[in-house]
């Protein structure tokens, strides 16, 4: 049972519905509700959508295996399975879009990964078309080049061009870039939206899903949404890295050579405001290489060559907030009572009020590009009044409340 704090938000009729961000985040929900025959238009601040860390030169589409299958598991799980689900309905309505399914290689090079690995496959029992273990010499055979260690085999996960998805998803819906929404109000079950220009553009309903621009916005600004920038490294192949066929993972990862160049990344800074070409973290991803695949890190030049970094939005707990928009003080107010430490009956308790018809779709750190479609079909059943496509435990562990509500509850 979904608990008051949590409560599922009213349902109110759809006239049109302004998408605020055009990363993943943002494309994948305007693709889900234009689907189902809503107006949607797309404002992005950047000349073009996906040029945030959406717009990194490949991005990786995989599951996120846990031994116990916890929500983390469950949520980016489940989105890697409809990702893969929506770009085979997108190839097969003639929709370009570079993609390479065909596995990813977690490279087991400490025994703390293997363990972990070796007892995720003796927990789960998953088939091995989702998961297997390979052996060393098998992983070389499977990546085509040599690797001292074993690995837990992905062999339906892969790599994709996540700007060409982002356009795809977008298709003919409206978009209005160099267009920064500074500020919102509503009246009236209409809300109005002002961009940097003082130029105003009205909706029925609103997604927040820019990141960490959330933070700007009123509406939005005290949700946990932490930016880190993150750099990857590209690199010309040598001639032991230009055979390698497959995406690797270790502490970081490295796909194949892709239009001349392997992608090795990435790092994460704790300062948001750094965010120049850093020699050190060049120098650290190589490094992390080397313990998995020492000969084609040290084939590569330690100078750097090319290098890129964007600004990820990660939230405490690695889940994105996708949901209705509260009023913190009114959360605060209306469930004080569970600082005290009172029972959590129901009937105690009101059910949640939020800004009507106003969703918060943001903080998906890296993993956006295998869940953000999970995160787009929650938003519709929200809006639509469908069912849920995730259980009641995975839409509350979502809930953009939920950090507040446990701060309540340390009563802090």
């Amino acid at each position: 049972m979904i608990k008051p704090w949590f409560a599922l938000p009213s349902i109110s009729p759809v006239n049109q519905i302004a998408i605020i961000g055009g990363g993943i985040a943002g494309c994948a929900t305007a693709w889900r509700l234009s689907q189902a025959g809503y107006r949607v238009t797309v404002f992005e601040k950047n000349p073009a959508i996906a040029q945030a860390a959406s717009g990194n030169p490949i991005g990786l589409i995989e599951p996120y295996l846990t031994a116990n299958h916890n929500l983390v598991d469950q949520f980016h799980s489940a989105g890697f399975l409809l990702t893969r689900q929506v770009l085979q309905q997108l190839s097969q309505q003639g929709v370009q879009i570079w993609h390479q399914l065909d596995g990813i290689a977690h490279i087991a090079h400490t025994p703390e990964r293997r363990s972990r690995f070796q007892n995720l496959l003796d927990k789960r029992q998953l088939p091995e078309t989702f998961a297997q273990w390979l052996e060393a010499n098998e992983v070389s055979e499977q990546i085509s080049i040599t690797c001292e260690y074993p690995a837990l085999w992905l062999p339906t996960a892969g790599m994709i061009d996540p700007a060409a998805f982002c356009r795809a998803l977008l298709g003919n819906i409206e978009v209005q870039c160099n267009t920064s929404i500074i500020a919102m109000n509503q009246n009236k079950n209409i809300w109005t939206l002002q961009d940097q220009n003082q130029k105003s553009y009205t909706a029925s309903h609103v997604i927040i899903a820019n990141a960490n621009g959330a933070r700007q916005l009123s509406q939005s600004q005290h949700y946990p949404i932490k930016p880190s920038p993150g750099q990857l490294s590209l690199l010309s192949p040598t001639t032991a890295s230009k055979s390698l066929r497959h995406a690797v993972c270790y502490e970081g990862y490295m796909t194949p050579a892709i239009n001349g160049q392997h992608i090795v990344g990435a790092s994460y800074r704790h300062d948001p405001d750094d965010l120049d070409i850093s020699d050190a973290d060049h120098l650290s991803q190589l490094d992390y290489l080397r313990k998995a695949l020492p000969e084609v890190a040290n084939s590569f030049d330690t100078t750097r060559k090319a290098a890129r970094v964007a600004v990820r939005g990660l939230t405490p707990d690695h889940l994105p907030l996708v949901g209705p928009i509260s009023d913190r003080q009114y959360v605060d107010e209306a469930y004080a009572k569970l600082r005290t430490g009172a029972p959590l009956k129901r009937a105690a308790y009101p059910n949640a009020e939020y800004s009507p018809n106003l969703y918060l779709n943001a903080g998906f750190g890296s993993r956006g590009l295998s869940s953000a479609l999970l995160a787009a079909e929650i938003l519709y059943s929200l809006i639509s009044g469908s069912a849920l496509p995730v259980s009641g435990a995975l839409y509350q562990a979502l809930h953009p409340s939920r950090f507040w509500i446990r701060q309540l509850m340390r009563r802090e």
